[in-house]
């Protein structure tokens, strides 16, 4: 393999909780940065929303890069977040963050990392569920540009 997957399900599943959020982000860090400190191949987390607003998702990417991580994968869900194979009941579109503040959390933590990363080695991917959230594919295209 050229890198591993920390998946927000694997680690829900792997200490006994749903994937919703019930980790917490130190948790997450914590759990990523030993598998970090066990391989020589690049490490990706799934931070899924961020655990919450922009000052958190802010710190969770500054600890993971501390431990090591190669980037982290933030997406456009509100918080707590809901597992994408899992929807609604009454069959309506999920939830998502405001497209303009999620750019901008993603902005804050790509500042957060400045001071600890000055070559810039720590990768955000940002990812919109837009399409499995039920909101259709021109609103998926309008946030993956924004």
């Amino acid at each position: 393999f050229q890198g591993v997957w920390g998946s927000s399900l694997g680690l829900s599943t792997l200490m006994g909780v749903r994937d919703a959020n019930e980790l917490s982000w130190t948790e997450v860090a914590d759990m990523m940065g030993r598998v970090a400190d066990s391989v020589r191949i690049p490490v990706l987390v799934d931070g899924d929303s961020g655990h919450g607003h922009s000052k958190i998702a802010s710190q969770f990417v500054r600890r993971l890069n501390q431990r090591r991580i190669a980037g982290v994968c933030l997406e456009d869900r509100t918080f707590p977040k809901r597992n994408a194979l899992i929807k609604p009941a009454d069959g309506d579109r999920e939830a998502l963050a405001d497209a303009a503040e999620f750019c901008d959390m993603l902005q804050e933590c790509r500042e957060s990392l400045q001071q600890d990363d000055p070559g810039n080695h720590f990768q955000i991917v940002a990812r919109t569920d837009a399409l499995p959230a039920g909101w259709g594919l021109p609103e998926c295209i309008r946030r993956a540009r924004a």
